[in-house]
């Protein structure tokens, strides 16, 4: 077991550093292109980026894997999101969904999760 946890926090500070020298999300592209939908994230807050509703999803991982592959994401609070209140800010949910690439306003690309399903943990 202890063999176990020491390899997984060194596959984690390895995955630290490629978010680093790649920060536009690019190891949670990898992960959902090799099949990858299911993810685990914990509910940061929510906020506003403009007029739209949004929530800050913090560690998100691969279902069933403790690493994280992302340290925080930006969501849209939807329908999907409405029917699953109430829900607070440091609970787990499960995303089901795939990332897509986005234009962001300064012009460059960056990945987003788009949902398909959300459940509470």
């Amino acid at each position: 077991m202890q063999l176990q946890n020491k390899k997984v926090k060194e596959l984690q500070k390895l995955l630290d550093k490629l978010r680093s020298e790649f920060p536009n999300r690019v190891v949670l592209d990898i992960v959902s292109s090799q099949g990858e939908k299911t993810f685990v994230a914990t509910i940061g807050e929510r906020g506003f980026a403009g007029k739209h509703r949004k929530i800050l999803l913090k560690n998100i991982r691969v279902f069933g894997i403790p690493l994280v592959i992302e340290e925080h994401l930006w969501v849209n609070y939807d329908k999907k999101w409405k029917k699953l209140e109430p829900f607070f800010q440091g609970q787990d949910v499960v995303l089901y969904g795939v990332t897509k690439v986005y234009a962001r306003a300064d012009g460059s690309e960056d990945f987003n999760i788009d949902l398909e399903k959300v459940l509470k943990l």
